[in-house]
């Protein structure tokens, strides 16, 4: 089965598969930054949204307050360099535990979790680094 799409007049059939696709974008009022999402329960949803309402504030706002001062308290207690350490510990215990896979093929499948988990370049090498230690 296919959809039908007509933009500007032309007709352009589609699969049905695509057809959820967003045809226009629209840009992102925040250059260079990275949306993150979270799922509420209905009551606690209800609640931040009275909030919100009532206080004047959105709930953008809420959230990155508390999530700015989540970072700064974070910050005092784990510095990045020990956050890689514990990451580098924690795909080498799992390759201690899965010994059915050769340690590079292991390593490249680290190195693509963490890419699609949205983890940078640079903090990938400095990870697997330590786990090839």
């Amino acid at each position: 089965m296919s959809v039908i799409l007509v933009i500007y007049g032309v007709n352009v059939s589609m699969p049905k598969k695509v057809s959820n696709m967003a045809i226009l974008k629209s840009e992102s009022k925040r250059k260079g930054y990275k949306l993150v999402g979270v799922h509420l329960p209905p009551r606690d949803f209800e609640y931040l949204n009275l909030y919100t309402i009532a206080k004047g504030y959105t709930k953008t706002k809420v959230l990155l307050n508390l999530i700015k001062n989540w970072l700064i308290s974070s910050r005092n207690v784990d510095s990045e360099t020990e956050l890689r350490q514990e990451i580098a510990n924690r795909i080498t215990s799992s390759w201690k535990a899965a010994t059915t896979i050769a340690f590079d093929d292991f390593v490249q499948l680290s190195r693509q979790e963490l890419e699609s988990k949205g983890v940078g370049t640079s903090d990938i090498i400095l990870i697997l680094d330590k786990v090839k230690e």
